[in-house]
């Protein structure tokens, strides 16, 4: 075996090592814990690999074997009553090594592929329903092929087929659905391989490939879905590797995978260890509430609702997230009212920030407006008039100011765009921030206009607090149409009710 890299033509002695190459996994497991040997009369020979299915349709399984040194291959028709009979396929010799069946062609009957070492072409055999069978040899499939595996790589609902080659490129030929196929070779998948296997390892719905390769690593082939292949090997599986199969082993809804080894190396059994999502529930501000690590599949159960001093929550009812696959942000939907909504307890929202306010903690301030925007109605009923009426008012009293109509458009969350940009800007650059800082300055509150940057602690202090001064819903608007509206009015110098 130390030679098989610079003998690959000599493998009679490598046979010989060989002592299953496809029958894994594809019997049923059996209640008894005796066995009675029930050998078929004749079927001797150089025989490298297996497989079972019912061919003729009669509900009984049937057997079909692979031999090598061009011998015929057999196929064993379980007669249903402990004994079979042969039905050999006419021309069906080679030097074959693993064989697999499946419905190729779609007519509702299993075909049979043959994969064949020395460069013979290998052979796929369409079951014609009647007891025969026609070959339809896919062009260009002709390697040192040891073993194949069927399934439905693309999602197009028809089988295609996974060659694997010693010391050259595997092969993934695509079933088109009209008794051709295309070749899909995976880029870097060439090596000493004989053997294959395919299932979803990965749950997203396609099917993976796993290749066992003769001391190298064994791959693990995950499907993108979109015609590729991204590389997932298991670090530390490499041996002398033969055959593999796919299957849940240990029951928890994942693929596992047995891998054999030649050279008296302990075969490997590969036990996947299910992937886990971190579920977070956040509140309205995409505070992170609770985060809980949920294996794949699993259920995430919502924490309880939450409680402040001073607030009551209404509407609290985030669902259990069930069968989580992904990171998961979920966004509680609820209200938060304060207890006073008055604003004349000392407990109430507003209280509280006009007192972290006039201490000069206005950090402070800024975080709890920011943190309960929709805790600070401190006017349920407020009689501010709409913002059309106040757009009216404030169009007269600019025209009466300045003898001119204003730049109207379409922006009526923008006083400057509404009243005309130039007017309302202190170094006609348009930046309505430093027209806010002045404006709250003017007013007396303390801030330093540009220190503390776009809206810094501050700003949004002055500003929590002048909304709170003037009843308006911050809801409305951080920086809304609304507030945006009565600092206008007041830069012009109109005076607001």
């Amino acid at each position: 075996m130390k030679n098989i890299r610079t003998t690959p033509l000599s493998f009679t002695t490598l046979y010989k090592i060989v002592l299953l190459m496809t029958l894994a996994l594809t019997t049923s497991t059996t209640l008894a814990q005796t066995f009675v040997a029930a050998d078929i009369t004749g079927d001797t020979g150089q025989s490298f690999g297996a497989t079972m299915g019912d061919v003729d349709g009669d509900g009984d399984l049937d057997i079909y074997v692979a031999n090598s040194s061009n011998q015929q291959n057999k196929l064993w028709i379980n007669n249903g009553s402990g004994s079979f009979t042969a039905m050999d396929i006419a021309g069906d010799t080679g030097d074959s090594i693993g064989a697999t069946m499946g419905d190729v062609d779609g007519d509702g009957d299993l075909d049979i592929y043959v994969a064949n070492s020395n460069g013979q072409q290998n052979n796929l055999w369409i079951n014609n329903g009647s007891g025969s069978f026609t070959a339809m040899d896919i062009t260009g499939d002709n390697g040192q092929s040891f073993g194949a595996t069927m399934g439905d790589v693309d999602g197009d609902g028809d089988l295609d087929i996974y060659v694997a080659n010693y010391i050259e490129q595997n092969k993934l030929w695509i079933n088109n659905g009209s008794g051709s196929f295309t070749a899909m070779d995976i880029t870097g998948d060439n090596g000493q391989s004989f053997g294959a296997t395919m299932g979803d390892v990965d749950g997203d719905g396609d099917l993976d490939i796993y290749v066992a390769n003769y001391s190298e690593q064994n791959k693990l082939w995950i499907n993108n879905g979109s015609g590729s292949f991204t590389a997932m090997d298991i670090a530390g599986d490499t041996g002398s590797s033969y055959v593999a199969t796919m299957g849940d082993v240990d029951g928890d809804g994942f693929m596992d995978i047995y891998v054999t080894n030649s050279s008296n190396q302990q075969n490997k059994l590969w036990l996947q260890v299910p992937p886990t999502y971190n579920v977070r529930f956040l509140d309205h501000d995409n505070t992170v509430l609770n985060t809980q690590v949920a294996t794949s599949g699993t259920t995430a159960i919502p924490p309880t609702a939450p409680t402040r001093s001073g607030f009551t929550f209404t509407g609290w009812n985030p669902p259990t997230l069930t069968n989580i696959t992904a990171d998961t942000d979920f966004i509680a939907e609820y209200t938060v009212v304060a207890v006073s909504s008055s604003g004349s307890s000392g407990n109430s929202a507003g209280s509280r920030a006009k007192r972290l306010i006039d201490r000069g903690e206005t950090e402070k301030a800024a975080e709890l407006i920011e943190r309960f925007p929709n805790a600070f109605d401190t006017n349920p009923n407020p009689t501010l008039p709409t913002l059309q009426q106040q757009l009216t008012e404030l169009i007269t009293k600019y025209k009466a100011l300045t003898g001119r109509d204003p730049v109207l458009t379409n922006d009526t969350t923008n006083p400057q765009a509404i009243l005309g940009t130039s007017d309302l800007t202190i170094d006609d650059t348009g930046n309505d921030v430093e027209l806010l800082q002045r404006f709250l300055m003017t007013e007396g509150y303390s801030i330093a206009a540009g220190a503390t940057g776009f809206f810094g602690p501050q700003t949004r202090a002055a500003l929590a607090q002048f909304q709170l001064e003037k009843s308006i819903t911050p809801a409305q608007g951080y920086y809304g149409a609304i507030t945006r509206v009565v600092i206008a009015a007041m830069y012009l110098g109109v005076s607001w009710r």
